[in-house]
């Protein structure tokens, strides 16, 4: 039986996710990058954070990811979402239980909708966050991604 812990990403857990990020590789992680992918990286992150919300995923105690809601350090409104699963996790549906909670999370602030960006690759992501009722906003992030929102 798969156990399923949602919690906050905490300091303590930013060389776990560095090592995670290091052993799916660059090529896994070339499509996602919300800070540098590094235990640094995370520990910048975090430190920085006021408003800005991230958790992590973790199944039968292992560490299988992270998400976040982000922008609202830059004074945004509607937050952005970001999710990474690890490879040796990936399609167990994680990402739409993390989304689910994401969209929990944004209603209990009182956000109006939340947006999340996507590599126009990533077809399977595409068509996940469309059916979870995502529009594509017809603009494209400095990166060439895909941007799209979903009223709440």
């Amino acid at each position: 039986m798969n156990r399923l812990i949602i919690e906050p990403l905490v300091i303590e857990h930013a060389l776990a996710l560095g090592e995670l990020f290091a052993t799916d590789g660059e090529a896994y992680l070339k499509h996602f990058s919300p800070f540098e992918l590094t235990t640094n990286g995370v520990v910048d992150a975090l430190s920085c954070a006021r408003k800005d919300c991230y958790w992590i995923l973790s199944l039968d105690e292992q560490l299988a990811g992270f998400f976040m809601l982000g922008g609202f350090d830059q004074g945004y409104e509607i937050p952005s979402f970001g999710v990474y699963v690890a490879r040796w996790a990936r399609n167990r549906g994680l990402s739409k239980i993390a989304l689910a909670f994401a969209v929990g999370q944004c209603r209990e602030l009182g956000c109006s909708a939340l947006r999340l960006s996507v590599h126009p690759d990533n077809a399977v992501a595409l068509a996940a966050y469309e059916a979870a009722g995502f529009r594509f906003s017809g603009t494209f992030s400095p990166k060439g991604h895909r941007i799209y929102q979903k009223s709440l």
